[in-house]
């Protein structure tokens, strides 16, 4: 279970891809320079 994530789950490989896909195509020439994060969730610490 992650009470911190949004989505409640992990994401699934294909969603990781897919939002890759989607930021080195032009469609995402407006996100210059942005932090993008795609994880489905918080990790607060690996330790």
């Amino acid at each position: 279970m992650r009470p911190i994530s949004l989505l409640q789950r992990f994401l699934d490989v294909s969603e990781i891809a897919n939002a890759v896909t989607f930021y080195v195509s032009p469609l995402a020439s407006g996100t210059n320079g942005a932090a993008i994060r795609v994880e489905g969730g918080l990790v607060r610490s690996i330790l």
